[in-house]
């Protein structure tokens, strides 16, 4: 589904990671470790053209679609209810996604490969996020099944508990249709029943990326 070649990303002169090579096949449940601060949230940032990498080589296999739980501070802070935040941001995606077509009308552009790849990632990125569709009675399946309360489903997200949140983030992440999930940190505020209950939705997709520091989970998943 995805190979990487050599992939490197650097910060000011610090290497965050350099060289790196994987193979994500069809059906592999992954979990990627790490040190707070080492580069796991910004690896899964390139893998999917949020963020630029510095060299190397992503090949993805044609259209594919990647479901993606990162953290989000405009969700943390959003005055929005769930599904309003879903459609705005969708909404923003798209609007971007139309800014930076603009960008190919200008022939300069092609004579920078480099920068011209850039563009290019960054673009397939924002379509592909903001195409991605939504069941709004799928979403509230998954939240019954991680008891979230009903009664919360439309309070404004900033209200609503670091649990709660968490919830609401990974309904949305596992209620797409989509050939991979990444979700990263989905364990965060969770309860023991909570995190039973994500382990058996996690079974239910063929291929899947986690990042998480707890080893319960991890030992029953990856």
């Amino acid at each position: 589904m995805i190979r990487i070649n050599n992939l490197s990303k650097r910060f000011g002169h610090d290497n965050l990671f350099e060289n790196v090579n994987l193979v994500i096949h069809p059906g592999d449940k992954i979990a990627l470790l790490g040190q707070n601060g080492s580069g796991k949230s910004t690896f899964i940032k390139c893998i999917i053209g949020e963020v630029q990498f510095d060299s190397g080589i992503i090949e993805k296999t044609e259209g594919i679609q990647i479901s993606v739980m990162v953290q989000e501070k405009e969700f943390e802070e959003s005055e929005n209810n769930f599904i309003d935040y879903l459609y705005e941001r969708s909404v923003i995606l798209k609007n971007k996604a139309i800014d930076l077509e603009k960008k190919f009308q200008d022939p300069k552009i092609y004579d920078d490969e480099i920068e011209f790849q850039k563009i290019i990632r960054e673009h397939e990125f924002l379509v592909n996020q903001s195409n991605q569709t939504f069941e709004d009675s799928k979403i509230k399946e998954i939240l019954k099944r991680l008891c979230f309360e009903e009664e919360n489903y439309n309070t404004p997200l900033y209200k609503l508990s670091g649990g709660q949140k968490m919830k609401l983030r990974i309904a949305e992440c596992l209620a797409k249709k989509a050939d991979m999930y990444i979700l990263d940190e989905p364990t965060n505020h969770l309860d023991f029943n909570t995190m039973n209950q994500l382990d058996i939705e996690l079974t239910k997709k063929e291929t899947v990326i986690i990042i998480s520091h707890d080893r319960y989970l991890l030992n029953k998943f990856a």
